[in-house]
């Protein structure tokens, strides 16, 4: 049941981050942010809001991302996701 309780915590966390990601990237230009990618500026983005709401808002630790610290997590795991869902 914990596990689920943090799936599900986790889930709606990413959906939350993404709506705010989508939001963040309307700021770009069309061409910066068609094709999936996003250069350093969206990149710079996405790892922004995506600590803000994470990692300084203690959503994640790294007890949660383990093996990987939080940071490494979210560069490595999330925002290419996230780059993917924003095509």
């Amino acid at each position: 049941m914990h596990d689920d309780n943090n799936y599900t915590k986790l889930a709606s966390l990413f959906i939350c981050i993404m709506i705010t990601i989508i939001k963040l990237s309307l700021s770009l230009s069309k061409s910066q942010r068609y094709s999936g990618y996003y250069g350093v500026r969206g990149k710079a983005i996405i790892v922004s809001a995506l600590q803000h709401e994470l990692v300084h808002k203690s959503r994640i630790t790294r007890s949660d991302t383990h093996p990987l610290d939080e940071l490494t997590f979210i560069q490595t795991i999330l925002v290419p996701e996230c780059s993917i869902l924003l095509n």
